[in-house]
């Protein structure tokens, strides 16, 4: 069966099981816009962006030129996340069988190979309701398709070419950004429209979630083993050894992802699949992958990365580092709650009692999980930020005092002035630098701060 046979009202009869779906490269997806992190868009600028040069799927038009060899044809062998049964909202997830590859040379994510198996992350606007939130725009279902396509492409692209996707990686290898060819029968005339869909990597393995009983003041029970493979016969046993590694692992690439202005929401345990295969090959040990992106966002396009407020300015400024930041300054039991249960019930169970460091930050500073709070060679501390800040105006100001002296030294010497320039000016900046120094000097005190005080960046 394929989508020019599909004249059904079910919204999902287009996606069923053994259904072809023919896609065409969608290689300049609109940049991630709407919601409250990257700003709600009025009428006049939804109408803008619209007739843009880049298109959405929902008024997408294929380039006039368009190559002959660009088609790429999968067949839908299951259907793993369905919005009538699950959260009505989002992406409808299927994983695909490559049929047939774009014979063209196309610039668009991870090349294909023929048989390979994806998993296209689907937006069709006829599986979203109309959503009223308060203090927001009421959003139609294609302003829902249409954003949630720009900011889920947005993190796969720059994930992709940070060569941050793939097997050696915890986010999947990335397979470009495409429009379904959807043809639309009545008795009358044959219509077209395209639903906007992102190819990535099928990582089969349970969700820490799903393996886990979730109580609702205890947090997760895990189970005692899983097989997270029916075809191989191999067990995981669910201990803290490998609990703790699985965690170290999210963590890890968390603030990995910080330092290139990405940012996680949770994180939580449901985007997380623990896998022992990737891309064909079976692994050493159990590996975390995140197969969600939905509480992703890129910081850098948001609209704190305009704000003037100091501590927004610092934020911006974390890729500066050398290292990403070190675990203990960003991440503690409340920002990991939803993972409670995961690692020791006793680190989160009375830890607003326990005196001195918890027992989480412990963990972290051992030598085989994050190391020592220190700068460098593996992780940075917030008070280095604070450093090559303050470092930085130094200059500046240095610049700024030492242009007026300059163009004071020109006039006296085009004047024919045999005053003695070049001492008073070596004086002058030295007393100067002095003066900053000792301005600057009570600015942050990084160093009195506890070590279980984490800052809410």
């Amino acid at each position: 069966m394929s989508l020019e046979d599909s004249v059904s009202s079910n919204p999902l009869a287009p996606y069923a099981v053994g259904t072809t779906l023919k896609l065409l490269p969608h290689n300049d997806p609109t940049p991630p816009y709407g919601g409250p992190k990257y700003g709600w868009l009025g009428d006049e600028e939804e109408d803008k962006l619209a007739k843009s040069r880049i298109n959405h799927p929902s008024n997408y038009t294929p380039p006039e030129q368009q190559m002959k060899g660009e088609k790429l044809r999968l067949k839908v062998l299951e259907l793993t996340r369905d919005p009538a049964k699950d959260a009505p909202q989002g992406a409808l997830l299927l994983v695909c069988q490559v049929m047939k590859i774009p014979t063209a040379k196309l610039f668009n994510g991870e090349l294909l190979r023929k048989d390979d198996l994806v998993v296209a992350e689907v937006f069709d606007e006829l599986l979203y309701d109309t959503l009223v939130l308060p203090f927001a725009p009421v959003l139609s279902p294609t302003q829902q398709a249409d954003s949630g396509l720009s900011q889920t492409a947005g993190i796969y692209k720059h994930f992709y070419s940070e060569n941050l996707t793939g097997s050696s990686h915890i986010v999947p290898q990335y397979h470009g950004t495409w429009v379904i060819q959807y043809h639309l029968k009545d008795t009358k005339s044959t219509s077209t429209r395209y639903v906007g869909a992102i190819l990535r990597e099928y990582v089969q393995g349970p969700s820490i979630e799903s393996v886990c009983v979730r109580h609702e003041c205890d947090g997760l029970f895990p189970l005692r083993k899983i097989q997270p493979h029916v075809d191989l016969d191999r067990e995981i046993a669910l201990d803290r050894e490998t609990r703790l590694d699985i965690m170290k692992q999210i963590i890890h690439s968390c603030v990995l992802h910080k330092k290139l202005h990405v940012e996680h929401e949770g994180p939580e345990a449901r985007n997380y699949v623990i896998t022992l295969r990737r891309n064909g090959k079976i692994l050493d040990k159990p590996q975390a992958v995140q197969v969600s992106f939905t509480r992703t966002y890129l910081w850098n396009l948001t609209i704190w990365a305009a704000s003037k407020l100091e501590h927004h300015k610092r934020h911006g400024l974390i890729p500066t580092l050398p290292h990403p930041l070190h675990p203990i300054e960003v991440y503690d039991i409340s920002s990991l709650s939803d993972f409670a249960g995961w690692f020791p019930w006793q680190w989160a169970h009375g830890a607003h009692k326990r005196k001195g460091m918890s027992l989480m930050h412990r963990w972290f500073l051992q030598d085989d999980v994050f190391g020592p709070r220190q700068e460098g060679p593996r992780y940075s501390l917030r008070k280095t930020l604070g450093e090559q800040t303050q470092g930085e105006q130094t200059q500046t100001q240095g610049e700024q005092t030492q242009m007026p002296r300059i163009a004071s030294r020109l006039r006296l010497l085009s004047t024919g002035s045999q005053r003695s320039v070049g001492s008073e000016y070596s004086g002058t900046t030295g007393r100067s630098g002095r003066s900053r120094r000792g301005e600057g000097s009570g600015d942050t005190q990084e160093d009195d701060i506890p070590e279980d005080d984490i800052e809410d960046y």
